[in-house]
């Protein structure tokens, strides 16, 4: 897309590619303007292919799409109390959530939502120093996860793992997952946890995945 969304519009974007992941199950990219610029430049097709004046204008535009971008992430905090919790229904970190008897799952659906989120802002610039820094934040996440999993995990109730590793991140924060991303507040830093279980590299009970599959299959049959 040749533009940057703006917090609601990317509400929107998020609910439509979830819809269409739960019906298609097939990966689905944004890539937006500043970051379809900056390809061209890595490409070496931006000084080979524009004039000097059309430069001089993709770098204002560029520089409109940064602004923008950025008041995209300024929303985020107000965003918290406004997702549409309910476009998440359905998803495989949901339905572990579900599956180990965690009741409090919304405040799940909007960090989900806020990593989701900061890693499109990252992406979106197609820097691949800050795309290493955020991979390299998503694995401390996932070993602090496996670090409490090892030491909490439960057969049937996954509450007190949640808890442990939420406030790990908590503590965390502002040491050892600190970042110059500026993109992953703490919520974000939830967040990726249930990135992590949507992709089935985690999740919240002894033999998770098992567990989720009979899950799952229970569900169908009630169906």
């Amino acid at each position: 897309m040749p533009c940057e969304l703006t917090a609601k519009e990317f509400r929107w974007w998020s609910e439509w590619k979830n819809r269409m992941l739960k019906l298609y199950d097939i990966d689905i990219a944004l890539f937006e303007g500043g970051f379809l610029i900056t390809q061209l430049k890595k490409q070496d097709m931006y000084a080979s292919e524009f004039d000097d004046d059309i430069r001089t204008k993709l770098e204002e535009i560029h520089t409109f799409l940064a602004l923008k971008k950025q008041k995209q992430l300024d929303e985020i905090v107000i965003l918290l109390s406004d997702v549409d919790a309910v476009q998440y229904d359905g998803m495989m970190f949901v339905r572990k959530l579900e599956n180990a008897n965690i009741s409090e799952i919304d405040g799940c659906k909007r960090d989900f939502f806020n990593a989701e989120l900061a890693e499109q802002a990252v992406l979106s610039q197609g820097d691949d120093e800050k795309i290493r820094l955020m991979r390299n934040l998503k694995g401390k996440i996932h070993s602090i996860w496996e670090t409490q999993y090892r030491r909490y995990k439960h057969d049937t109730d996954g509450n007190d793992l949640l808890t442990r590793v939420y406030q790990r991140v908590e503590e965390m924060d502002s040491t050892t997952l600190n970042t110059p991303l500026s993109q992953f507040s703490m919520f974000a830093k939830k967040g990726i946890l249930h990135q992590w279980a949507e992709d089935c590299t985690i999740g919240w009970l002894v033999d998770y995945m098992v567990k989720l599959e009979q899950y799952l299959a229970g569900l169908e049959a009630e169906s």
